[in-house]
């Protein structure tokens, strides 16, 4: 499937929420729309058990990489939940509820700002589930991972979930300051903010290997920021638990080789270790280490998704380490080599060892 047909069919279902939500007066005006449709995941890419995303934003399946794809998969895609009449049953949510604004859409839903109707001056987010029927385990397998992660200090707060609802949502906690990724967008940071946020990155993420689970998808995408500018882990759609026979892929430049590789099947801290040093990397740099173009077209010269992985994989162990990061993260340096070493072995243990191993740490 072409990337502007599988792009228009994941507009399709999030204006499809969009609309049915405005006819209900669920929205307060009119929700401004994005453009941004790259972050999706389509069926029919049936070779990788979770999407590959770039450090641009495409996700792997969105060129023709896909080993396979089931039949009779592009012209339509069909939610299991929908009404008879084409629309969503907002009505309630209405009740408690009200959407201010839509923040954008990801490999498994629609994401919106809203406010209790009960306390209309605080804001939360809302994330409909509103796509293919074969996702329903995935984006249950959200919610529980933040389930239990709760009480974790540095993960974006699990409020609510409505798994029997029209569509099915989940209420989380709304980080005023944007993420990472938005902050990016500014250039890279100071020394001092760098390393302010690195510790407190690494704290967030050692709670999370510490309760058995691989965030396998760290980028500043996903790292969003709180109103005092503290980092809030986010997006777990990817996690997996530690040893679990589950393998994921997360996004290149910021995914390890070893990740990419299909022989190492069992889910690894590392891999988030590996994350957390290219996530430092970028924000010290503007970008993730290894993003060359020369990265990109030996991955371009083919088109199944196995072929662009092991391009990957091979680029990234054969290229010298990164240091552009060097001289522009105070005393970072050291962490972000070991961090980002070419060997698993070779890398920090978990977060709680580069936690320890931190100036100040």
């Amino acid at each position: 499937m072409s990337a502007s047909r599988q792009a228009l069919l994941i507009r399709g279902i999030t204006d499809r929420v969009r609309s049915a939500a405005v006819r209900a007066g669920f929205f307060q005006s009119e929700p401004a729309v994005s453009e941004d449709v790259s972050g999706g995941t389509f069926p029919g890419a049936v070779d990788s058990p979770a999407g590959v995303e770039s450090g641009s934003g495409e996700r792997t399946e969105d060129h023709p990489s896909a080993d396979k794809v089931s039949p009779g998969r592009e012209e339509t895609v069909d939610d299991p939940r929908r009404g008879d009449e084409g629309e969503f049953g907002f009505l309630p949510l209405q009740a408690k509820y009200r959407l201010i604004r839509h923040i954008g859409e990801g490999s498994f839903g629609t994401v919106f700002q809203a406010f209790p109707v009960a306390a209309p001056h605080q804001s939360v987010a809302i994330k409909f589930f509103a796509y293919h029927s074969t996702r329903w385990a995935q984006l249950q397998a959200e919610v529980k991972r933040l389930a239990d992660l709760d009480g974790v200090a540095g993960i974006v707060r699990l409020l609510e979930v409505e798994a029997d609802a029209d569509p099915p949502y989940f209420v989380m906690r709304y980080a005023e300051g944007g993420s990472l990724a938005d902050r990016l967008k500014r250039g890279p940071l100071p020394a001092d903010e760098l390393s302010r946020l690195a510790s407190l990155l690494a704290t967030a993420l050692a709670g999370v290997h510490a309760r058995g689970i691989v965030h396998c998808d760290l980028k500043p995408g996903n790292i969003l920021l709180d109103a005092a500018g503290g980092p809030l882990l986010a997006d777990f759609g990817q996690a997996q638990l530690v040893g679990e026979d589950a393998p994921a892929l997360g996004t290149l430049f910021y995914m390890p080789p070893d990740q990419a590789d299909p022989a190492r099947r069992l889910p690894d801290p590392r891999w988030d270790v590996y994350a957390f040093g290219a996530v430092l990397h970028a924000l010290a740099t503007g970008g993730p280490p290894h993003a060359a173009d020369t990265v990109r077209a030996a991955m371009d010269r083919t088109r199944s998704l196995t072929g662009r992985l092991r391009a990957y994989r091979e680029q990234l162990l054969a290229a010298p380490p990164p240091t552009g990061h060097h001289g522009k993260c105070g005393g970072l340096a050291g962490v972000i080599d070991r961090c980002l070493a070419r060997d698993p072995a070779e890398r920090f243990p978990d977060a709680a060892a580069v936690v320890a191993a931190l100036p100040g740490g």
